[in-house]
């Protein structure tokens, strides 16, 4: 277990990667999955390091041919328990919608999402951070935010079904006005929130509707309501 001023096991500086903004850990199949180039999907070995191959890369959604839907990925995680990989994107067009896209771990090339989430059913807001997935309760967990006039940002967590297609409301949603909460490091990109909230907030239908907003001359986002961290 790393501590203190240590140095990695192994270093993996593809040039393909660019900014890497986010990892998924798929230890069954041995695979880390993570963003190439700002907009591509992207697998390497586990193990892999320097400028190893990839195994598969999913191709940018911008070209006139595309059908990935591909564009600024920010977060993104992996369901074992159907081989999927799930991620926070928006449209590339005005205006920009945003969406979750849910691809097999193994595709590539030029190919289509197999569910997408989005709509205004779906509460999504202006723009969505982080996601992960309850493997307990098969639910995605998605993050996400609403710029105000005040320069505030509100922010919601929301639980959808796993299997989730189209424009579909979520099964939970934590918002509403903070209170002493759980209080969140918020950044551009937003971080990965949600193993937090997974852990302590999204456990069940116990859940209330708690607080949940953020503002970034605060640099925090706060989510719950009542609860400790």
């Amino acid at each position: 277990y790393a501590d203190g001023d240590s140095a990695p096991l192994r270093v993996l500086d593809a040039p393909i990667l660019g900014q890497v903004r986010t990892v998924a850990v798929d230890p069954v199949h041995g695979e880390l999955a993570t963003t190439a180039s700002g907009c591509c999907l992207i697998g390497f070995a586990l193990d892999a390091s320097g400028a190893a191959p990839w195994l598969h890369l999913l191709d940018w959604g911008g070209s006139s041919t595309s059908v990935t839907q591909l564009n600024y990925p920010a977060s993104l995680t992996y369901l074992a328990a159907s081989d999927e990989i799930a991620l926070t994107d928006r449209d590339i067009g005005s205006p920009f919608a945003p969406k979750v896209l849910v691809f097999n771990r193994t595709d590539a090339g030029n190919t289509a999402p197999k569910r997408v989430i989005k709509g205004d059913l779906a509460g999504f807001g202006g723009w969505l951070g982080g996601i992960d997935w309850d493997a307990q309760a098969h639910v995605l967990l998605v993050a996400a935010n609403t710029s105000q006039p005040d320069g505030s940002v509100s922010a919601r967590i929301l639980a959808f079904d796993d299997a989730a297609d189209g424009n579909v409301a979520p099964l939970r949603t934590i918002a509403g006005v903070a209170h002493d909460g759980v209080q969140i490091r918020f950044e551009h990109p937003p971080p990965r929130v949600h193993q937090v909230i997974a852990d302590m907030l999204l456990a069940g239908p116990r859940i209330g509707r708690g607080g949940g907003q953020a503002h970034r001359g605060g640099g925090y986002q706060r989510f719950g309501h009542g609860g400790a961290a």
